[in-house]
């Protein structure tokens, strides 16, 4: 995930574990949720290019009994 900031003009990048298929941003633009086949991965927007470098939490979508977190 390629991150642009414009106010500052900085871009970073947060690898994933797969090639995204669609990203959401939150209202207040600090966390986007990526869908990749089968996986949410959900990336803290405000610690992008920080030390250490964000977390990414995924969910995996499938069947309900199957969901995981």
């Amino acid at each position: 995930l390629h991150v642009h900031d414009p106010a500052s003009g900085t871009a970073s990048s947060v690898p994933l574990s797969r090639p995204p298929t669609a990203v959401a941003l939150s209202a207040d633009g600090l966390t986007a949720a990526v869908g990749h086949a089968g996986l949410i991965s959900v990336v803290d927007l405000a610690r992008v290019g920080q030390q250490p470098a964000p977390t990414v939490r995924q969910v995996t979508v499938g069947p309900p009994s199957k969901m995981s977190i």
